[in-house]
């Protein structure tokens, strides 16, 4: 199904949608067999493009899709079967405004992120606004990149998030340095997993190389979003 506008996304979307069919129409390389894209923007004007195809991708691709990335000032990653070409990079950097602080989060393409900074951004402030009634250690299940744990991290002692995507965990970590914050640690566990840990059913090697020792927390709040 061809889609040259779709009002839920943002506008920079919107904007790049028939300038990027414009262009690729215009190389067979990139036109054959392209059947889907996805956009990655955020509110500074990054713009990440995925262009998925039914053939395998070889280096005339990649010239005309260097080509492409160069005239429409964006990073662009090719995919097909079996194959992922990263171009320039597979992640954008969006910063969020929350109460009195910029935060910095890397999303990483094909990862889950919050589709909406703005939408995103008021989801951070109304969870914060709550935290009169906090305090303690916090845990959090399936943190994704740390989207709520970075802001949320403020208002305790000690947080302790969980996150099973290899690639969120990776994101999340970064997303912590990124942002000079000492109090976050992430266990790469399910929620299952974490239980069996907290109760002692069940030691993780995961957690020792992180340097988590789960009764050094006094947990008052569990988040899950």
């Amino acid at each position: 199904i061809r889609c040259d506008r779709f009002d839920a996304a943002s506008e920079a979307v919107n904007c790049l949608m028939p300038e990027l069919i414009a262009v690729a129409a215009q190389s067979a390389e990139l036109r054959n067999h392209w059947y889907a894209v996805e956009f990655l923007s955020t509110l500074s004007g990054e713009m990440l493009v995925t262009m998925i195809y039914h053939k395998r991708l070889d280096d005339e691709w990649m010239k005309a899709a260097q080509a492409l990335q160069q005239q429409l000032d964006i990073s662009v990653i090719g995919r097909s079967r079996g194959q992922k070409i990263v171009l320039k990079q597979d992640y954008v950097t969006e910063t969020l405004r929350v109460g009195d602080r910029d935060f910095h989060y890397r999303q990483i393409e094909g990862s889950f992120t919050q589709p909406n900074a703005a939408v995103c951004r008021k989801m951070l402030e109304w969870a914060c606004a709550r935290r009169k009634a906090w305090g303690g250690d916090l845990l959090e299940l399936y943190c994704g990149n740390g989207n709520f744990t970075l802001p949320l991290s403020r208002y305790f002692r000690q947080v302790l998030a969980t996150e099973i995507s290899k690639t969120s965990v990776s994101a999340a970590q970064w997303n912590i340095e990124a942002n000079w914050i000492g109090n976050i640690k992430i266990a790469r566990l399910s929620a299952e997993e974490f239980t069996e840990a907290y109760t002692g059913k069940r030691e993780f090697t995961r957690l020792k190389e992180s340097g988590i020792v789960l009764t050094d927390y006094a947990f008052s709040t569990i988040f899950v979003d």
